[in-house]
């Protein structure tokens, strides 16, 4: 069976009532320090740029741009706090994929959060199932991903975005796979942009990325299901393998 309908059904079914009470209770922790994070990177120079971007865009007034008061449409409310979150770089890191999962994955959560209006606890387990997801993605696939030259916070982190938010709007099972399909198309970030604002705007845009693939699939937008196995799929374009056996 192919990854991403393996994905589909445990994403779709997992509930936070099932997540340790421990695993809450950490999550927590990284939440509170993300948020931390990203309200000290709204004052640096790069939080001061993605703030004037959004300002000037606009957008339906329904999600928070934190540490400031512009309110703005999820997809650019989620790429603002994954930028400003990574601005400073010290979010926190995930070895599994030797990147930075929580500023994907909480930017979305909490913009799709807004959106439904629905309770904290749904967000935070959302928040723990697509970082669990980005990891366990991400531990097959790297060191090779991010030796080749990929950012691999945003690479990896843009599907763990991709599952906070899917889960968050209630995607069947087949939304949740092309939602993952469509993120393929959308990853992106080279290690090239570390040391400017664009690395944390990479990282942003993993946010976004995984907002707006949500969003489309719940619409009725479409991917191939063994988007990660076939050729010209995710592991024979970023040549890292495909031997995922079973998630």
């Amino acid at each position: 069976m192919e990854i991403a309908p393996q994905l589909g059904k445990w994403i779709a079914n997992t509930q936070p009532d099932e997540i340790p009470k421990t695993v809450l209770e950490k999550a927590k922790l990284y939440i509170l320090d993300t948020l931390g994070v990203t309200i000290a990177g709204a004052k640096d120079d790069v939080g001061r740029v993605i703030t004037e971007y959004v300002q000037a865009m606009g957008g339906r007034p329904v999600c928070k741009v934190i540490g400031t008061s512009i309110d703005t449409a999820p997809p650019i409310a989620a790429l603002a706090n994954g930028v400003m979150g990574h601005a400073l770089d010290f979010d926190d890191t995930s070895y599994s994929y030797i990147g930075h999962v929580s500023v994907s994955v909480l930017p979305s959560a909490i913009a799709i959060g807004e959106l439904v209006d629905t309770s904290g606890i749904q967000v935070l387990g959302a928040y723990i199932i697509g970082t669990e997801v980005a990891c366990k993605l991400g531990a097959m696939v790297t060191p090779k991903l991010y030796e080749d030259g990929w950012h691999s916070t945003c690479v990896i982190g843009a599907f763990g975005a991709t599952v906070a938010a899917g889960k968050l709007l209630g995607l069947t099972e087949d939304q949740i796979v092309n939602a993952l399909a469509i993120t393929v198309s959308e990853t992106s970030g080279v290690k090239g942009n570390i040391g400017t604002m664009s690395k944390p705007f990479q990282v942003g845009r993993s946010a976004e990325n995984g907002v707006v693939s949500a969003l489309l699939a719940q619409r009725g937008m479409t991917g191939s299901p063994d988007i990660f196995e076939k050729v010209f799929g995710f592991c024979h374009t970023f040549k890292v393998g495909n031997e995922f056996g079973t998630f």
